[in-house]
């Protein structure tokens, strides 16, 4: 993969990265998915990975710092992997924000969590039950 193409689909994850949606809101809520409030985020994302499969096999994982730094790799399908960083916050509304700002700068996007057991889920909306979800594994 050139690192045009991997930019490329750093791009689409960050712009997209609802589009692999696994449920909606409503299905999620209906089995008893609680949201994350603020202070949870706050309190448990430093140290934590995050991974994510995209579509045609690549994936993107990254590790939120202390400081509201996040690092990580970017990797397609049997190419090297291109190292991203950027930061990421928790809004007044208790979303978590994320901004990817190497190798290139992109918009910032904030994402609902939702916790159903062990599985975390995004969302852009914490109200309407139509609102796609994807799952996120943290580990």
């Amino acid at each position: 993969m050139t690192i045009a193409r991997a930019l490329l689909s750093i791009s689409i994850y960050v712009f997209c990265s609802g589009a692999l949606a696994q449920a909606n809101l409503g299905e999620l809520l209906g089995r008893g998915a609680k949201q994350q409030d603020k202070d949870a985020l706050i309190g448990s994302l430093p140290g934590i990975t995050a991974s994510r499969s995209l579509s045609g096999g690549a994936s993107i994982r990254f590790t939120f710092q202390r400081d509201g730094a996040i690092s990580g790799t970017f990797e397609g399908p049997g190419q090297p992997g291109v190292n991203v960083v950027g930061r990421w916050s928790v809004d007044e509304t208790g979303r978590l924000c994320t901004a990817v700002v190497a190798p290139i700068p992109t918009r910032t996007r904030c994402m609902f969590m939702f916790r159903l057991g062990e599985d975390y889920y995004a969302s852009e909306s914490d109200s309407d039950p139509n609102a796609p979800v994807t799952k996120r594994v943290l580990s």
